[in-house]
């Protein structure tokens, strides 16, 4: 959470935005988590760096609604996780 912490920092949202969309993307993660979707501390490094990507792509508009953060928090977890499924199946296949 430190360097998506550090992220959305450096877009310079005012604190209450800010913190609905890192509370957003906190419950996303333990959902993944606690769900068994991310087992490994390799994948979950590789979901930050997915997440991270996305988050450098966002718009800086974030809503201030928690409800919505929280929704585009998912969105890219979501989003994040395909792509390591997608980079899990490419991996096993060679």
């Amino acid at each position: 959470m430190f360097h998506l912490r550090r992220e959305i920092q450096r877009w310079g949202l005012p604190p209450p935005r800010r913190e609905n969309l890192l509370r957003g993307l906190g419950a996303a993660l333990w959902r993944a988590i606690r769900r068994g979707l991310v087992r490994t501390t390799a994948q979950l490094r590789r979901l930050l760096y997915e997440l991270l990507g996305h988050l450098r792509d966002a718009p800086a508009g974030v809503s201030a609604s928690l409800r919505q953060a929280c929704s585009y928090a998912g969105a890219i977890v979501l989003m994040g996780l395909r792509a390591l499924k997608l980079l899990d199946v490419l991996t096993s296949e060679h």
